[in-house]
């Protein structure tokens, strides 16, 4: 199997299994993006500095908030399995 081959069946694999999760990655994402440009450009004045802002944080962000979604759901499972033991 070729790498670009692995690769493509691996991001098949994540977004078929991750659907829902990184539709609301994505979601929040473009809010986010939003806000902070807005909130840069009114601090600075400056398209290019509210964009380069706007840009980084909401991208790391993002890709926290994804792996907190995750996170949580486990969280969530363990809790109904708690619940269902007592």
């Amino acid at each position: 199997m070729s790498p670009t081959t692995t690769v493509q069946n691996t991001l098949y694999h994540i977004t078929k299994t991750n659907r829902q999760a990184l539709i609301k990655t994505l979601s929040f994402a473009v809010l986010h993006f939003g806000v902070a440009f807005s909130v840069a450009y009114i601090l600075t004045g400056s398209l290019l500095i509210g964009g380069l802002i706007a840009l980084l944080e909401p991208t790391i962000n993002t890709i926290v908030f994804f792996f907190h979604e995750k996170a949580w759901k486990k969280f969530e499972q363990k809790q109904s399995l708690n619940l269902l033991k007592h």
